[in-house]
């Protein structure tokens, strides 16, 4: 098998653009050297007034969610 991305680093800004790539149908392979995430991961969100500022076309990762 092949993937159409390789995504290097799965942290805040990895994670969620293999996320939306795998989401439009590409097949990803996410890479990430540590085992562990630790709280960082966690700890980043966009806030509502963010997300009215996205692009048209962009969708809230979780149904129901803004």
């Amino acid at each position: 098998m092949t993937d159409d991305v390789v995504v290097v680093g799965g942290r805040c800004a990895g994670a969620p653009t293999a996320m939306l790539l795998a989401r439009a149908g590409l097949s990803v392979r996410l890479l990430e050297r540590s085992a562990r995430l630790g709280d960082v991961a966690s700890g980043h969100l966009i806030k509502p007034a963010g997300v009215a500022r996205l692009p048209s076309g962009h969708e809230s990762p979780r149904p129901g969610m803004s």
